[in-house]
């Protein structure tokens, strides 16, 4: 049940991590700006990417059974948000099929660090 919660968060960190440390953005601009908008205007691609790889690869040797669903989780904040600032501001995300696209895509690294945890805590155990 704590890889349900544990998920979102660690991918939510993985894409403001290399935010807060290697970017021009500040603070300020993350939380006056919408959300969403704030986290790609300044992605940092190889090391977001580099982040949901590790956090994958630790979901998947921690909760092994359920690999692929960690995978998944990493971004599911993402959605859930866009979502809900479609609803209190409809023009906000424009394109949001690309934008529901990009989420299932950065999924994938997250998804085949994953399987890669999974691989090795049962090599371990055997």
């Amino acid at each position: 049940m704590t890889i349900i919660l544990l998920s979102p968060i660690l991918g939510f960190l993985a894409f403001l991590i290399p935010e807060i440390f290697g970017s021009s953005i500040s603070m300020k601009h993350i939380f006056n700006a919408s959300f969403i908008q704030a986290i790609y205007e300044s992605m940092i691609p190889i090391p977001t990417l580099s982040l949901l790889i590790i956090i994958g690869i630790i979901l998947g040797f921690i909760s092994p059974r359920l690999w692929f669903l960690s995978g998944v989780l990493t971004l599911s904040i993402f959605p859930i948000v866009a979502f809900c600032e479609m609803i209190t501001n409809p023009t906000s995300h424009n394109l949001w099929p690309i934008e529901f696209i990009l989420y299932f895509v950065f999924t994938i690294p997250a998804i085949g660090g994953a399987y890669i945890g999974n691989r090795v805590k049962k090599l371990m155990n055997t």
